[in-house]
Protein backbone atom coordinates (compact mmCIF):
# COMPACT_ATOMS: atom_id res chain seq x y z
CA UNK A 1 0.00 0.00 0.00
CA UNK A 2 1.50 3.44 -0.98
CA UNK A 3 0.00 6.17 1.22
CA UNK A 4 1.18 10.15 0.14
CA UNK A 5 2.79 11.34 3.18
CA UNK A 6 -0.06 14.86 2.95
CA UNK A 7 -2.92 12.59 2.60
CA UNK A 8 -1.60 10.87 6.21
CA UNK A 9 -1.58 14.50 7.72
CA UNK A 10 -4.49 15.70 6.41
CA UNK A 11 -6.72 12.57 6.58
CA UNK A 12 -9.84 13.72 9.04
CA UNK A 13 -10.45 9.69 9.76
CA UNK A 14 -6.91 9.85 10.68
CA UNK A 15 -7.07 12.52 13.10
CA UNK A 16 -10.26 10.73 14.62
CA UNK A 17 -8.62 8.25 14.83
CA UNK A 18 -5.64 9.38 16.68
CA UNK A 19 -3.24 7.24 15.15
CA UNK A 20 -1.59 6.41 11.89
CA UNK A 21 -2.07 2.98 10.27
CA UNK A 22 1.76 4.04 9.05
CA UNK A 23 2.94 3.56 12.46
CA UNK A 24 0.91 0.55 13.50
CA UNK A 25 3.67 -2.11 12.36
CA UNK A 26 6.41 -0.34 13.77
CA UNK A 27 7.21 -2.22 17.06
CA UNK A 28 8.54 0.38 19.31
CA UNK A 29 5.34 2.57 18.14
CA UNK A 30 2.53 0.12 19.38
CA UNK A 31 2.88 0.25 23.21
CA UNK A 32 4.83 3.08 25.51
CA UNK A 33 5.85 0.28 27.53
CA UNK A 34 8.28 -1.08 25.15
CA UNK A 35 10.09 2.05 25.07
CA UNK A 36 10.15 2.16 29.25
CA UNK A 37 11.61 -1.20 29.42
CA UNK A 38 14.23 -0.01 26.98
CA UNK A 39 14.77 2.69 28.99
CA UNK A 40 14.98 1.82 32.61
CA UNK A 41 17.05 -0.95 31.11
CA UNK A 42 19.77 1.55 29.49
CA UNK A 43 19.60 3.47 32.92
CA UNK A 44 20.32 0.67 35.00
CA UNK A 45 23.27 -0.11 32.95
CA UNK A 46 24.66 2.99 32.59
CA UNK A 47 24.24 3.98 36.42
CA UNK A 48 24.64 0.95 38.23
CA UNK A 49 25.76 -2.21 36.05
CA UNK A 50 28.44 -0.86 34.07
CA UNK A 51 30.39 1.13 36.72
CA UNK A 52 30.19 -2.18 38.87
CA UNK A 53 31.45 -4.16 36.04
CA UNK A 54 34.11 -2.00 35.42
CA UNK A 55 35.34 -1.21 38.53
CA UNK A 56 38.65 -3.45 38.85
CA UNK A 57 39.35 -3.15 35.37
CA UNK A 58 41.07 -1.36 33.53
CA UNK A 59 39.06 0.85 30.59
CA UNK A 60 38.91 -1.04 27.08
CA UNK A 61 40.99 0.34 24.57
CA UNK A 62 38.76 0.85 21.45
CA UNK A 63 40.90 3.09 19.07
CA UNK A 64 41.80 0.61 16.79
CA UNK A 65 37.61 -0.18 16.76
CA UNK A 66 36.57 3.10 16.28
CA UNK A 67 39.27 4.18 13.75
CA UNK A 68 37.54 1.30 11.46
CA UNK A 69 34.13 2.00 12.02
CA UNK A 70 34.98 5.55 11.05
CA UNK A 71 36.59 4.07 8.00
CA UNK A 72 33.66 1.98 7.30
CA UNK A 73 31.26 4.96 8.20
CA UNK A 74 33.17 7.55 5.22
CA UNK A 75 32.98 4.16 2.60
CA UNK A 76 29.63 3.85 3.07
CA UNK A 77 29.12 7.37 2.71
CA UNK A 78 30.47 7.80 -0.25
CA UNK A 79 28.98 4.75 -1.73
CA UNK A 80 25.58 6.63 -1.17
CA UNK A 81 26.88 9.72 -2.47
CA UNK A 82 27.82 7.74 -5.19
CA UNK A 83 24.68 6.56 -5.98
CA UNK A 84 22.99 9.69 -5.18
CA UNK A 85 24.55 11.07 -7.75
CA UNK A 86 24.32 8.65 -10.63
CA UNK A 87 21.93 9.62 -13.69
CA UNK A 88 19.88 6.75 -13.70
CA UNK A 89 18.86 7.01 -10.09
CA UNK A 90 15.33 8.79 -9.34
CA UNK A 91 13.96 10.01 -5.79
CA UNK A 92 10.48 9.93 -5.24
CA UNK A 93 9.56 12.26 -1.89
CA UNK A 94 6.09 9.58 -0.65
CA UNK A 95 6.42 7.03 1.74
CA UNK A 96 5.95 3.75 0.15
Amino acid sequence: MSTNTTELAISPELWKQGKSPLLDSWLLYRNPLYVSLILVAYLAFVLYLGPKFMEKREPYNLKIILILCNVVKVLYNLYVLKQMNNKSMTFKQQCV
